[in-house]
C-alpha cells in the first residue's frame, strides 16, 4: 500500500498529524485518514 501525504500538520501537542490519501485495491477506490507520527513508525516513504 502506498500512503500519500495530502496535509501535514503540528497539532501543538507534541505530535504531527498527517492526512493521507491511498488506494483500496478491495473497494477499487481511494480513502482518506489521518494518522498520528507516531502511527507511521516504521513506514518507508
Amino acid at each position: 500500500m502506498v500512503l500519500v501525504v495530502i496535509r501535514k500538520e503540528d497539532t501543538g501537542h507534541g505530535y504531527i498529524e498527517y492526512e493521507c490519501r491511498w488506494y483500496n485495491r478491495m473497494s477499487g477506490s481511494y480513502e482518506l485518514g489521518k494518522f498520528y507520527d507516531s502511527e507511521l513508525i516504521g513506514v518507508k516513504g
